[in-house]
């Protein structure tokens, strides 16, 4: 299933961007298929080295209010990272809508998964539990999404409402019908607020870290990718946090070595994390095309998080 927001490069057209960037000469290139958002093309280059391209979707496509700018985000996001010591692409050149960067070898640890052996991925696990705790420690100055200013707010349930507000906008722009009404999930957030106030300090929160944005090679993460969904935030909307993820005690372990906070007691807000990320995967189906029964998987998801609410 390919989504709308994808588009198709020539050759011919990404020879022209990479050898006007001055990264090298392109030899040869393949589309990254991986991606369900943004059009990402490794090319080889003459000297056999691999950079990646990544570009936006068309221009009058229309995204979600979260996802506008998002590639302008990961470049930011990326050269933060980087400057703080972490595992990410090194950024060589960026355009109008699109950035060049670092191909990173290995596989993502979603696919190595399958054939590592237990020690080794307890060993991984920790090691992203280390980073990921790294990563929350990184702080701000206002709370909200990174490049969306009428979200940024000085406390964090107004950030977080404000969050919400956008994807409401975003259901009834596209007339979305969610098994939930918008004064519903306005509800839940109210009653979450005592609980969202506790966050007191904006920190860096990547939100897609899973599996499928690490990468690894010979047992060691070797880089974080895909880092366009950013935000200053509680650091359990971390992707690790979900209900619907399977992570390991080793995550853990790595994450409370390293200075991460500590989830315990705060129920309503993962809850609360569970629900924003089940409405973005119910909205987004009416942005990229999906067919019917990806919408229908997505409907289901977002009403076992209700069935759950505390």
């Amino acid at each position: 299933m390919r989504s709308t927001s994808r588009i198709s490069v020539t050759f011919d057209d990404l020879s022209v961007i990479v050898n006007g960037s001055g990264v090298g000469q392109a030899f040869r290139a393949a589309e990254l298929t991986g991606g369900w958002f943004n059009t990402i093309y490794r090319v080889e280059l003459v000297d056999r080295s691999s950079v990646v391209v990544k570009f936006a979707p068309p221009a009058g496509h229309a995204v979600m209010r979260y996802e506008q700018e998002l590639l302008e985000t990961e470049v930011t996001v990326l050269t933060l990272l980087r400057d703080e010591g972490l595992p990410v692409p090194q950024v060589l050149a960026q355009g109008e809508n699109y950035f060049i960067m670092d191909y990173v070898s290995g596989q993502s640890l979603e696919t190595a998964s399958a054939t590592v052996r237990d020690a080794e991925r307890m060993a991984i696990d920790h090691e992203f539990g280390t980073l990921s705790a790294r990563i929350n420690r990184v702080r701000g100055t206002r709370f909200g999404r990174f490049r969306r200013d009428h979200c940024a707010r000085d406390t964090w349930p107004g950030a977080f409402a404000a969050m919400i507000e956008d994807l409401l906008c975003d259901a009834a722009d596209m007339n979305v019908r969610l098994p939930v009404t918008p004064d519903e999930v306005r509800e839940y957030c109210c009653k979450g607020e005592s609980e969202l106030s506790q966050v007191s300090s904006p920190h860096l929160v990547l939100w897609d870290l899973h599996p499928g944005n690490i990468m690894v090679k010979d047992g060691r993460i070797e880089a974080i990718i895909d880092c366009d969904r950013a935000l200053w935030g509680d650091p359990l909307m971390e992707h690790a946090f979900r209900s619907s993820a399977r992570t390991f005690d080793a995550f853990f372990r790595g994450y409370e070595s390293a200075g991460g906070i500590d989830p315990t007691g705060a129920t309503m807000r993962i809850w609360l994390y569970d629900l924003y990320l089940a409405l973005v995967v119910a909205v987004e189906c009416a942005f990229r095309g999906y067919e019917p029964g990806h919408v229908q998987w997505a409907n289901e998801r977002l009403k076992d998080v209700l069935l759950r609410r505390p």
